[in-house]
């Protein structure tokens, strides 16, 4: 009997890390402006360049850089150039009160200082590169204009609001398809005027505290440090941050005593308005609430808004594997099955559940097999917990198309 020799084959299998840097979770996103002239960040950090920048003498350029605690931050836009920055306090806050880490979106443009990051000819740039980051936590902290250590309470006025709806009306639709929340500074005063910007994903903050603790503190973004504990990679989106303490360095030291005005709680008027509230040493503060600018005001606290950006996102995914597959009853059904498993850790989470009691949400899909617009479509009905907040998502997929979800 002739034995006929097999080749050995050795097969290893394991698990490997992904390669591509993004950190998994919510990711900080800043935003910022500064002239194309001088030292560009993407020669002195070349480590932290996510996407190589493409430079030309005219025009605009936008400079990605991750930064994590490991940086030296110096070489970032501060408070002692020509063009005061919050950027370089900032990205070290954040850092330090404990998110993982903060994309700084850098946009570089001719005679370009901090101050102009609200005009909406800026902010378009920005669009194309918050698409790319779903989920994400933006952040504007050079907003308010122009800032100084020795400046502890901002100048209230209508631009400063025009700024905050400039940049909620441009941006806005960019928050909302990539299921993105913004975190922004608002000036000291009434902010009914803020309402105009209802509709958006987004959040206004201001300090609150002692008038030592503010003198320590007030100069600095109290969206930054709220968008930090909201962007720790560790973190649930859906938890609330209410009452939880967030560690702060000393922050500045008072040179000499200046009139500051004391803020303990907010009025009936400046309901849209979060606050961070400092302790008496400044060591540690506290956010005091979580209200949003989605319309309805007052509807949509962050908790409940972030839990369902966080849905919407996992039934766009899962709809997506649908675009290319025939109109059958079949894949209807297998629609719905796959729907229901992306659903599965929120419910075991314990924040999703169906109504009237049902322990699992209600789906239901179909085959449209209109001529003229064939897909396939489905409903999910659910209350969102412990808010009891009731949605209801349609799902329209038609071939070839991107999946449609649409939120009630």
């Amino acid at each position: 009997m002739r034995v006929i020799h097999q080749p050995r084959v050795r097969v290893d299998v394991g698990i490997r890390r992904s390669e591509t840097g993004q950190p998994e979770g919510a990711v900080h996103a800043m935003l910022g402006v500064a002239a194309k002239d001088g030292t560009w960040l993407s020669d002195r950090y070349r480590d932290a360049v996510v996407t190589p920048v493409a430079r030309s003498s005219r025009g605009a350029a936008i400079e990605h850089l991750r930064f994590v605690s490991m940086h030296n931050l110096a070489g970032l836009p501060g408070l002692d150039g020509a063009g005061p920055s919050l950027l370089r306090d900032s990205v070290a806050l954040a850092l330090q009160v404990g998110a993982q880490s903060v994309d700084l979106l850098l946009l570089r443009v001719p005679q370009g200082t901090p101050e102009l990051v609200h005009q909406p000819e800026l902010l378009e740039y920005f669009a194309p590169v918050l698409s790319g980051m779903p989920g994400a936590i933006v952040t504007v902290p050079d907003l308010l204009g122009p800032h100084s250590t020795l400046d502890v309470a901002r100048i209230s006025s209508p631009e400063l609001w025009s700024r905050i709806r400039s940049v909620c009306r441009v941006l806005g639709p960019v928050w909302r398809d990539s299921w993105q929340l913004a975190m922004l500074d608002a000036p000291a005063a009434n902010a009914t005027e803020a309402l105009a910007s209802e509709g958006a994903d987004a959040s206004l903050w201001e300090w609150a505290g002692s008038v030592s603790s503010l003198a320590r503190h007030g100069w600095r973004s109290a969206a930054v440090a709220a968008a930090a504990r909201r962007s720790r990679a560790d973190d649930a989106v859906y938890l609330s941050h209410v009452g939880q303490p967030m560690q702060l360095d000393r922050g500045r030291r008072i040179r000499r005593r200046r009139q500051v005005r004391a803020v303990s709680s907010p009025s009936s008027t400046r309901v849209v308005c979060n606050q961070v509230l400092l302790s008496k040493d400044g060591n540690t503060a506290q956010v005091q609430s979580e209200h949003t600018l989605r319309a309805p005001v007052g509807s949509w606290p962050i908790p409940v808004l972030r839990t369902v950006q966080g849905i919407h996102r996992v039934i766009r995914q899962a709809a997506d594997g649908y675009v290319f597959r025939p109109v059958t009853d079949l894949n209807s059904v297998g629609l719905s099955i796959t729907l229901n498993l992306a659903l599965q850790p929120f419910v075991q989470a314990g924040v999703l559940s169906g109504l009237s009691g049902s322990p699992i949400p209600s789906v239901s899909s179909k085959a449209e097999r209109d001529p003229l617009a064939p897909g396939l479509s489905a409903e999910i009905s659910a209350s969102v917990r412990p808010w009891a907040r009731h949605i209801r998502l349609r799902v329209g997929i038609q071939p070839g198309e991107t999946a449609r979800v649409e939120l009630s």
